[in-house]
């Protein structure tokens, strides 16, 4: 009898140390100290600009025309750090040009909106839709230095597809 309470007693132990290692939702069981150090895009984003439409009446005819408003996308960490948090990212269209651009997450939080926007001076004349990548460069923060980019493996979910329509241009329905 004392030999199953033994096993017992291990097998529960043995269950709650498992347990208390995952703390997080979608952690692997990776026990290093440097995973709680990341940042990433959160998972499944895709940004839309001017995605919002309104209707207008020419005559007996109606079209619609795509509103300028941006695209909103969500920059992540696991937990909220004692400090701010200073990332580079880079947008660049498929066929134009590169711009690297700085956000800073504040102290304590864990989630940061940023937007993207492009009015009609960014699209040429034939062009009507845009595309391209929004790409997490970097992230270091005080005491924290380099954090890792990426999550659950480096470099996971460090880029996002945008596509931007061209505002304030009629199209038929």
């Amino acid at each position: 009898m004392k030999q199953y309470k033994k096993i017992g007693l291990l097998a529960a132990f043995a269950i709650i140390a498992l347990a208390s290692c995952k703390k997080y939702d979608g952690d692997s069981y990776d026990f290093s100290d440097k995973v709680k150090d990341y940042m990433r895009f959160t998972p499944g984003q895709f940004v839309v600009v001017n995605a919002e439409t309104a209707d207008s009446i020419i005559g007996a005819d109606t079209f619609y025309y795509y509103v300028e408003s941006p695209g909103e996308f969500d920059v992540e960490t696991r937990v909220g750090f004692t400090e701010d948090i200073q990332f580079n990212y880079r947008v660049s269209l498929d066929n134009g040009p590169t711009e690297d651009r700085q956000g800073t997450m504040a102290m304590g939080t864990s989630l940061e909106t940023l937007e993207l926007a492009y009015g009609e001076d960014a699209f040429s004349a034939g062009d009507s839709i845009l595309t391209g990548q929004i790409e997490l460069l970097n992230a270091s923060g005080g005491k924290y230095g380099n954090l890792i980019i990426g999550y659950p493996k480096e470099g996971s979910n460090a880029i996002i597809n945008f596509i931007a329509n061209k505002p304030n241009v009629l199209y038929p329905y």
